[in-house]
């Protein structure tokens, strides 16, 4: 899952901690209630949202309370009714290990093509900036019209450059396993 899709999903969502039936088999709800109140406010915090205050919504059901807590950008003033609807502790904890796992594959990518790019001999500084470009848009760019010519390749990756004296900056690379990139640098 990617990070947009998953704020998409739980911005501004109600988790209930325990479930009915996990409520019916847990020895120690109370331990267990904080232990996931604590996670879910770790876990919203590392992407940089907020975790609301556990909420208790009286349940209707054998008398039980259940225990929510939102998460989002801002979780000031939400309410709930015993009618809202709401999504399970496991099933925040699945999508966002789900997401973390996306992201740190997208991080080792991300590492891989960088070290393509060092590779080919560029100086990749903090202020050099790497774009993903789709098939169809280095295909565009590539077209002898454009005046984009292969330059040089390696093992792990080709180069193409602009003859355009305003585009000197500017580096397209294929790399191998990974797709093309516009890589700009800035000007030095």
């Amino acid at each position: 899952m990617e990070i947009q899709e998953f704020k998409q999903r739980w911005n501004g969502q109600p988790i209930e901690l325990i479930s009915t039936e996990e409520a019916c088999v847990l020895v120690n709800l109370q331990r267990e209630l904080e232990e996931r109140a604590s996670y879910v406010a770790q876990k919203v915090e590392a992407i940089g949202w907020q975790a609301s205050k556990v909420v208790p919504v009286a349940n209707g059901w054998a008398e039980r309370t259940r225990n929510l807590m939102f998460v989002g950008d801002d979780v000031a003033g939400k309410s709930v009714t015993t009618t809202t609807e709401v999504r399970s502790f496991g099933e925040f904890r699945r999508d966002f290990e789900n997401m973390m796992c996306m992201l740190q594959t997208r991080v080792e990518a991300s590492d891989y093509v960088m070290g393509a790019i060092r590779s080919l001999g560029f100086d990749v500084r903090p202020d050099t900036t790497v774009e993903k470009m789709t098939a169809t848009e280095i295909a565009a760019v590539a077209s002898s019209e454009t005046g984009v010519v292969p330059a040089f390749a390696n093992t792990s990756a080709v180069v193409y450059i602009s003859l355009h004296p305003e585009d000197r900056n500017v580096r397209f690379v294929g790399v191998a396993g990974a797709g093309w990139y516009k890589v700009t640098f800035a000007d030095r």
